[in-house]
Formats: C-alpha cells, structure tokens, sequence
C-alpha cells in the first residue's frame, strides 16, 4: 500500500492542505475516543465526553459509557493481523474489532 501525504496543493491545484491520497488499499486512521465502559471507538471528535449510547446487547440496552479523548497518537498501534487496514480479504478483523487500530494506553 502507498499512501501519499501532501501539504498544500498538487500540481494540478486539486488537492487540499494535508491531503491524504489512497492508492490501493485503505490504511485506516486511529479512532480519536474510545468508551470508558465497552471499548467502542470513535473518529468523530464532538464525540469527545459524550455519552457512548452504543447498543450492548439484542434487548437494545445501551452502554452506559462515555467516550474519553485519545487523540494522543501514543494511545494506539498499529493492529499487526490487518495491518491498519480493518479488514482481512472481505472480514472486519477480528483482533481490532475492524479499526485498524489498539488501543494501549492503560
């Protein structure tokens, strides 16, 4: 996988500051919140000190988590069995629950 980070615009003038282009296969970025209760995860950062609400089980009961900041990118790495990617052939990786990522910040 080649991934391409620019800063500024491309020649052309199409690509925005801090692109990222993706050339085969998608390496994820690391979520930026993970819930204090059930491990959910997060890209969106109004996220952030929210309730989590996922669904926990086939009731429909809901985690009574709330999403804590893990921005920082020493909370993560990379998930060796997908390679960042989320997916192994067409499955969401078992390992990191299809995130690309681990969080390790205790």
């Amino acid at each position: 996988m080649i991934l391409g980070i620019f800063h500024g615009l491309c020649c052309c003038g199409v690509l925005p500051v801090n692109a990222i282009v993706r050339l085969n296969m998608t390496i994820t970025l690391p979520p930026v919140a993970i819930c204090t209760i059930c491990r959910a995860t997060t890209h969106t950062t109004s996220l952030i000190n929210m309730p989590c609400n996922k669904r926990i089980d086939s009731r429909g009961k809901r985690c009574n988590g709330c999403f804590g900041s893990a921005l920082v990118k020493s909370d993560w790495d990379r998930c060796q069995s997908c390679e960042a990617k989320g997916r192994i052939n067409q499955s969401k990786c078992e390992q990191c629950n299809g995130d690309g990522w681990i969080y390790i910040r205790c």
